[in-house]
């Protein structure tokens, strides 16, 4: 009998799509919740476009290639944006916070500037 890791484990990678507006819809409420000069987003890797299917393959098989290590207790999960798969993804997403009515600083905080300020802090 399967266990639910193994099953888990035995499912191809699951990969979920969203669209721009609802990615600001989250980054909106974060700042809400917790204040925007709380609140950061990046990029996990270059901005050119990604083969997202490939790429969500590719980390399922690392995963499962690490079985039983830390780390590797979770199946792959990604929410895609499939219109933020480009390298003008970070402007699309300004532009949108912008027409959301968040103020310059706020969207510069949130694309880097939050964690520059937090990472000098902790750092020097």
């Amino acid at each position: 009998m399967k266990t639910r890791r193994s099953f888990l484990q035995s499912l191809p990678a699951l990969t979920f799509y969203s669209t721009p507006l609802r990615v600001i819809d989250h980054i909106a409420y974060a700042a809400k919740l917790i204040g925007a000069e709380r609140v950061g987003f990046g990029s996990d890797g270059a901005l050119d476009a990604l083969d997202a299917a490939s790429e969500t393959n590719s980390m399922a098989s690392m995963q499962r290639a690490s079985q039983g290590k830390p780390g590797a207790e979770w199946e792959v999960r990604h929410v895609r944006a499939p219109e933020l798969n480009a390298p003008n993804r970070m402007e699309k997403l300004a532009a949108g916070l912008t027409r959301r009515g968040f103020k310059t600083a706020e969207i510069e905080g949130f694309i880097g500037g939050n964690f520059m300020r937090v990472f000098q802090q902790v750092c020097g």
